[in-house]
């Protein structure tokens, strides 16, 4: 992937996050959230140990990255949601039908 285009898809790293965290917190506290703080509330762990495996931890600078080269028209947090979700539900039904 080519600089500038990694280069816009960081800032919009910052974005989802921010947009995340507003998600989660009340109005009052998520005032106090914006793109150039947003790296003090999330976690510095980039990987966690799910199910004898180490995979990339939710909503960290990493992961969001990875699923934005992904799928680079993502621009909000409600769309990067909706698609995992769609995800999770692919890998239940996929263990369903084993």
């Amino acid at each position: 992937m080519k600089k500038k285009q990694l280069k816009k898809l960081r800032q919009t790293v910052k974005l989802i996050q921010v947009q995340w965290l507003h998600s989660l917190l009340s109005e009052e506290d998520a005032k106090q959230i914006d793109v150039d703080n947003v790296s003090e509330y999330i976690s510095t762990e980039t990987h966690t140990f799910i199910n004898g495996q180490y995979e990339l931890t939710y909503m960290s600078d990493r992961w969001v990255l990875k699923q934005l080269k992904r799928n680079p028209h993502i621009k909000t947090f409600k769309e990067l949601e909706s698609l995992f979700n769609q995800k999770q539900k692919a890998k239940e039904e996929l263990w369903m039908n084993m």
